[in-house]
């Protein structure tokens, strides 16, 4: 037990001046923040413009989770077969933020339901179906670190940056800044875009 706690510790020094890996770990929690924000406050974000559609947000809700299983497990399943992991990280990143747009103006002009559900569902699957491209980048750039710690230190980052999040856009969205909150959002993924294309430009998995 001393040692496995000697051996975690020892490799602190060379995760943090891995460049590389925080950058992947900025990515992902900010990724898993913008998804546990918009589910924590999917009610306060929506009923503004949709008064009386609680069970709609409810169902929503339900939705995102659904498309978020099968959208991980065709993408998973793509990468076992093709391998393009920077080909993939760059379209789920691309989609991510478009479709985190498209329910922020969607909501705002007050379109119908219907596309309220499309646009959450998909916005919130794609974000989720990264995840498991992100935790093999994060075995490729640690290794040999144990793969359990390089989870770990992603994961608590993640929790870290989604309590910031909700903490925060909760505040604004009391404030009545609805559309503000969703703008940051959709910015918050546009950045994380930019940051996997600035970073996986370096090192290219698929040769």
């Amino acid at each position: 037990m001393h040692r496995e706690r000697v051996s975690i510790l020892s490799w602190l020094p060379e995760i943090i001046k891995n460049g590389r890996f925080i950058i992947l770990a900025i990515i992902t929690s900010t990724c898993l923040a913008v998804q546990g924000s918009v589910l924590t406050l999917l009610d306060e974000i929506v009923l503004p413009y949709y008064p009386d559609h609680e069970k709609d947000v409810g169902y929503m809700g339900a939705a995102s989770q659904l498309t978020a299983i099968v959208l991980a497990l065709v993408v998973g399943k793509l990468l076992d077969l093709t391998k393009w992991f920077y080909s993939s990280t760059l379209l789920l990143m691309f989609l991510s933020t478009v479709f985190t747009a498209a329910y922020t103006l969607i909501i705002h002009y007050q379109l119908r339901i219907v596309f309220v559900y499309v646009s959450v569902s998909l916005s919130m699957g794609v974000v989720t179906s990264f995840f498991a491209v992100a935790y093999e980048y994060a075995v490729e750039l640690t290794y040999p670190l144990p793969e359990g710690t390089s989870a770990g230190l992603m994961n608590m980052l993640s929790q870290v940056m989604s309590i910031i999040y909700i903490v925060a856009l909760g505040a604004i969205i009391k404030a009545n800044h609805i559309t503000l909150c969703n703008w940051l959002l959709a910015g918050s993924m546009l950045l994380a875009a930019i940051l996997s294309c600035e970073y996986y430009t370096r090192t290219c998995y698929d040769c």
